[in-house]
């Protein structure tokens, strides 16, 4: 499998090329391949936060459930909106139901009901819409380092 491809590559796609978990770790280790979350793998790594942020959100809504709509913050960069320097830590995901959030190292699920008119499609994926009550994109998300801050420099990224 050639891994110059810059698209998002997962475990499960790595391993049906061939590759097992030693050669994953070993080309992590190399700087061959970064890890963008659990399971999720890219090339190079954007280096613009906001830029990185899109290739997060993108390996998150691939290993989540299918009826998770990118929200808040997660959602403005999708949108290619502003975020005023705000730390873009977690991917913020909503689900229509009654409770059920949750919260980890780089993703926030919140539970909130929303409307078919408050879900637009970017870039192939659900996410809420500007005009969206719901969206409460002006919501800081906390002072915490962003994700990849805590990985080494991995790629020359554009």
């Amino acid at each position: 499998m050639d891994i110059d491809d810059p698209q998002l590559l997962t475990r499960r796609e790595l391993l049906s090329h061939g590759f097992d978990d030693g050669e994953i770790r070993a080309r992590r280790r190399r700087g061959d391949l970064c890890t963008v979350r659990r399971g999720a793998y890219a090339r190079v790594l954007p280096s613009r936060p906001e830029d990185r942020h899109a290739v997060l959100v993108r390996a998150a809504v691939g290993q989540v459930s299918p009826d998770a709509v990118v929200s808040h913050l997660a959602a403005a960069v999708l949108h290619g909106l502003p975020v005023w320097g705000d730390p873009l830590r977690r991917v913020q995901l909503t689900r229509t139901r009654r409770s059920g959030g949750r919260l980890t190292a780089d993703l926030h699920v919140h539970a909130a009901p929303l409307e078919p008119w408050e879900t637009v499609v970017v870039d192939g994926i659900a996410v809420t819409s500007p005009l969206a009550p719901s969206s409460t994109w002006g919501v800081r998300s906390g002072s915490s380092r962003p994700w990849w801050s805590r990985t080494r420099r991995c790629g020359a990224g554009s």
